[in-house]
């Protein structure tokens, strides 16, 4: 199993990659991760139709399994984790396992499942609203919390497998 990162010096999320999956490299022996420059391999990039930079190559068995172009697929305003670099690995079968995933998901519901100071008696009075019609930290806390659970939902649909009935 081989993971290539396609990226070029200058592009700053490429630079970002590159570190998540330095960070991954340590921890998954089972999977070899490289970086090419795109800029220096101008035949492999037209070879593999690499048209948005930073492109991660999947290979396995001497074959394309899965190429990921842009950072959509993880998410979109470039503001992601290591784990959930890694989740998405896990899902293309690269990654034997996404523990860091498994602790950011575990962090996250740790943290909004803690109890939120008592509230006053008038933000009592206020009731969900605040003064100015803003929610308050209860209403915000809840609404992350139903969030998370929703978001944790879906990874566990997207780990079991699905079946589609023929009509």
């Amino acid at each position: 199993r081989l993971i290539c990162i396609f990226t070029r010096n200058s592009n700053k999320y490429g630079k970002a990659m590159l570190e998540h999956a330095e960070l991954l490299s340590q921890r998954h022996l089972e999977a070899r991760f490289i970086w090419v420059d795109a800029e220096n391999a101008p035949f492999l990039t037209d070879k593999l139709n690499i048209y948005m930079l930073p492109t991660i190559v999947c290979i396995k068995d001497n074959k394309v399994h899965k190429q990921h172009n842009g950072l959509n697929e993880i998410d979109g305003s470039g503001k992601y984790s290591s784990g959930m670099l890694e989740y998405l690995l896990h899902c293309d079968d690269m990654l034997d396992e996404a523990p860091l995933y498994d602790q950011e998901i575990r962090e996250e519901e740790e943290e909004l499942k803690k109890k939120p100071q008592e509230p006053s008696e008038e933000e009592e009075r206020e009731g969900e609203e605040g003064r100015e019609g803003k929610p308050t930290k209860k209403k915000k806390l809840r609404d992350e919390l139903v969030q998370l659970v929703s978001k944790r939902e879906a990874v566990m649909a997207l780990r079991e497998p699905h079946f589609m009935e023929a009509t």
